[in-house]
């Protein structure tokens, strides 16, 4: 599988959305959801995606196939995270006929990567703590389980990656 991980551009926001408002989607129908549709829109994103903080993967043909967030602070969920130490990743998601192909593990060893290049010492992230198949995924790729955490009514689960 050929795949083009990039920081998006401006003019890339609609394709960062269609992602994630799919992505939303799929979860909400299996009962899961994580974000509003409004939330992930082009409008709600636009200066995220702005500022350098959505990456984009593409397929060989160019489609948008996956999308995540990169950003260098979460105080609601690592609070006792020091700061500069971390990159954080949120609103990772990826187009369901790419599910299962590797799509998401190339899209953490960009992040992985990405944390090393920049000279943190982690790579956080966090995800409801009852989705065992996630946290499969996220442990087979690297990530421990840093602990949990009550945020809301939510109970997320914290994992961090150790950059060597």
């Amino acid at each position: 599988m050929e795949i083009h991980i990039a920081p998006a551009r401006p003019y890339e926001t609609q394709d960062v959305a269609e992602v994630l408002q799919e992505a939303g989607r799929w979860l909400e129908q299996k009962g899961i959801p994580l974000w509003s549709q409004q939330e992930v829109a082009p409008p709600g994103i636009a200066a995220t995606v702005a500022s350098g903080q959505y990456i984009l993967a593409r397929d060989a043909s160019g489609a948008p196939v996956g999308a995540f967030r990169l950003h260098e602070d979460d105080p609601s969920v690592w609070p006792d995270a020091v700061p500069g130490e971390s990159l954080f990743i949120h609103h990772m998601a990826l187009v369901r006929r790419e599910a299962g192909k590797g799509l998401a593990q190339a899209m953490l060893a960009w992040a992985m990567k990405e944390t090393k290049n920049r000279g943190k010492k982690f790579l956080r992230l966090d995800l409801l703590a009852d989705r065992s198949k996630l946290r499969a995924v996220y442990e087979h790729c690297g990530f421990r389980h840093h602990s949990d955490r009550q945020v809301g009514p939510r109970l997320l689960a914290r994992y961090e990656f150790t950059v060597r």
